[in-house]
């Protein structure tokens, strides 16, 4: 794997009692494990910074991170980034209440952009009636040391009379130092520098920005068919299904995209191929060609045979037709020796054309290869299989199941594992909570390598919540300790 994307978080005043440095030296790996107690913030940790490094403005994460009681958060990219969300406490109603978010991106310590975000509409509406840009106003230490300086007693004023202090000494003219401030500005850097996000929750939801909501869709099938659920559970169970059969019809349609992209790319290799075979045909043909000895053509029946190897292969996932060349080398080999040097001349440029083609399909075989037989290891009974025409799809001895057949378990490694696989199209980090829930013992032991395997080459990044001795014993160089320092 690549090196980490996410290289520290920090939080500072979590649920007013715990402060972390992660790690408390050096960054993360490329895959890392939180430990530590049961409600010391481990889940709530990943949770925030899977909000806090998501760009979309229609789901939720301000709101996430402003409903959380915390200080300070702190996310480092290896990019040079840093984000920030700050508390900014806010005086109501005689006492110091919690307030708007500062949110802040710097990049090589130098602020570039900052909103303060105020999910309180009402206190909005306040300002912009009284034409006060909150995006710039003075910090609230500011106001509470001018309050102080002035011998006010801020416990007898009422909510309305501070608001009026806050506006008096707000900023009255936007500073002229590069930074952009705003929400659309800060939406649109957010969008640019931050990861591809995903979170996985204890419950199994999988959640981002990447990802259609599968309880949208639910939805939508329940107004259709008019048919509701008798359980909650029936709920969530039903959207689980759906989710997973998104994401492998996402993977699916990954794949092909990148065979077809592959497969264009072979047949510009192609071009590339028969151009300097015609400059080496004429060359030859004023030149004279040179006898081949019996090597030569021994060279060129063991490259058939790679080829026969290699379409076999291709054909099982429907990226390409086997080949056989069985007349091919037998005119390499049974022929008098002035066929067989024809037969070469002949032969030659068409192995050196196939060949380009397999060559332009070897990636993106061996990265379905890797996923298949990487799952195809979890599972007892059934096996994924993938065919380009088809997709992927699970299969057992009584024939095709659907996701609904399947353990939670499965469910949950299917899934996790198709968006592993899609999230290589750029820089991405799986957030997951607790991944040892509906495994058992032998696929915890797996997860994290079969993970890891399967991105190989990529950009991806794992950071894990876990209680399972399983998972730390056998990856203790990539455990994270919580060590409080409130």
């Amino acid at each position: 794997m690549s090196q980490s994307i996410i290289t520290q978080i920090e939080v500072q005043g979590l649920f007013n009692q715990f402060s972390y440095k992660l790690p408390s030296s050096g960054e993360f790996s490329s895959a890392a494990i939180l430990y530590g107690d049961n409600g010391v913030g481990k889940s709530t940790i990943l949770r925030l910074a899977f909000h806090l490094l998501s760009a979309a403005g229609n789901r939720g994460h301000r709101t996430a991170l402003k409903n959380v009681a915390f200080k300070l958060l702190a996310v480092k990219l290896s990019t040079g980034v840093l984000l920030k969300a700050e508390r900014q406490p806010r005086l109501e109603g005689g006492e110091y209440s919690s307030g708007p978010l500062k949110l802040t991106i710097e990049r090589d310590g130098k602020l570039i952009c900052e909103w303060m975000y105020n999910q309180d509409r009402r206190e909005e509406a306040y300002y912009s009636s009284h034409d006060i840009d909150i995006d710039h106003m003075l910090p609230n230490e500011v106001i509470r040391e001018y309050l102080i300086s002035q011998n006010i007693d801020a416990e007898r004023m009422s909510p309305a009379v501070l608001r009026k202090f806050a506006a008096g000494i707000q900023r009255k003219s936007v500073p002229d130092d590069g930074v952009r401030r705003g929400e659309r500005p800060y939406m649109e850097l957010l969008s640019e520098l931050a990861p591809t996000m995903f979170y996985v929750n204890a419950e199994r939801r999988l959640d981002s920005d990447a990802v259609a909501d599968p309880s949208d869709e639910l939805e939508l099938r329940r107004a259709i068919t008019h048919h509701e659920p008798k359980r909650i559970n029936d709920l969530v169970n039903r959207a689980r299904e759906i989710a997973l059969s998104q994401a492998m019809t996402s993977a699916s349609r990954w794949v092909q995209r990148r065979a077809v992209q592959s497969a264009n790319q072979g047949s510009t290799n192609v071009h590339s191929v028969y151009a300097n075979v015609l400059n080496h045909l004429s060359n030859d043909y004023h030149a004279g060609s040179s006898p081949k000895s019996t090597s030569d053509f021994n060279v060129l029946v063991k490259q058939l045979e790679r080829i026969e190897v290699r379409t076999r292969q291709l054909e099982e996932y429907e990226i390409a037709t086997a080949l056989d060349m069985s007349v091919f080398k037998a005119s390499l080999i049974s022929s008098s020796n002035e066929q067989r040097q024809l037969s070469s001349e002949l032969i030659k440029p068409y192995i050196e054309s196939v060949s380009s083609r397999l060559e332009a399909l070897d990636q993106i075989y061996e990265t379905l290869d890797r996923f298949v037989k990487n799952i195809n290891g979890f599972l007892t009974g059934k096996r994924l299989v993938y065919q380009l025409t088809q997709g992927f799809s699970i299969l057992a001895t009584t024939g095709k199941l659907d996701p609904s057949q399947l353990s939670s378990g499965e469910q949950q490694l299917i899934l996790m594992f198709c968006y592993a696989l899609t999230a290589r199209d750029r820089p991405s980090v799986f957030m997951i909570d607790e991944p040892e829930i509906s495994l058992n013992v032998k696929w915890q032991r797996q997860l994290l390598q079969s993970l890891t395997e399967i991105t190989t080459g990529s950009d991806i990044q794992f950071i894990l919540a876990s209680h399972s001795l399983e998972l730390i014993s056998q990856h203790r160089d990539k455990v994270v300790k919580l060590e409080n320092s409130y």
